[in-house]
């Protein structure tokens, strides 16, 4: 067997590159043209569509769990944006922006939060629940948020009010004070 030199095939390749193109584009037009005689029906008749019939059930509805789960999943939703999802849906993670205010706005509300905490402590009931609804509202899953606000609307449910630290001058000190009714 004789070895083929590559420079001699590749020359005659060159040679004849104008009819290899050709050949090339001609069985492309055959493949176009079978496809078409394909998509356009010329070799099948006509296709019959089945006539539909309408099943009726075989089971009690109001019995039949599988018929109450099909029910209620053919029952129409409630609106995305009353979901819960909607929230997290409107939140894009890949966005650098949204991300920054985000973090921003749960440190913002981590602080309200706090400083509502503060106000209880001391007894200012009325200002620590408008802190903790603020806070609240920029975080609304706020875990100690949503204690402390039970816990501010418990104790306003029970008749206390906001103490302030009124004070009166202490007998015989001056520039001193005590808590009103302290050292009777």
């Amino acid at each position: 067997m004789a070895k083929m030199d590559n420079s001699n095939f590749m020359n005659r390749l060159k040679a004849n590159v104008g009819l290899w193109f050709i050949i090339g584009m001609v069985l492309l037009l055959l493949v176009r043209i079978v496809m078409w005689t394909m998509e356009s029906g010329a070799s099948g008749g006509e296709v019959v569509s089945p006539i539909p019939v309408k099943l009726e059930p075989k089971m009690n509805p109001e019995t039949s769990l599988d018929y109450i789960k099909v029910n209620k999943l053919l029952t129409p939703w409630k609106d995305f944006k009353d979901s819960d999802l909607y929230l997290l849906a409107q939140y894009n993670m890949f966005d650098p922006k949204l991300v920054q205010n985000a973090d921003a706005m749960d440190r913002s509300a981590d602080e309200k939060v706090k400083q509502a905490k503060d106000l209880f402590d001391r007894g200012n009931l009325q200002q620590a629940r408008e802190l903790v609804r603020q806070g609240l509202m920029q975080k609304p899953n706020h875990l100690d948020g949503q204690n402390l606000l039970k816990s501010i609307d418990a104790a306003l449910a029970k008749g206390a009010t906001a103490v302030t630290s009124a004070t009166q001058p202490r007998a015989g000190v001056a520039g001193t004070t005590q808590p009103l009714g302290a050292g009777r």
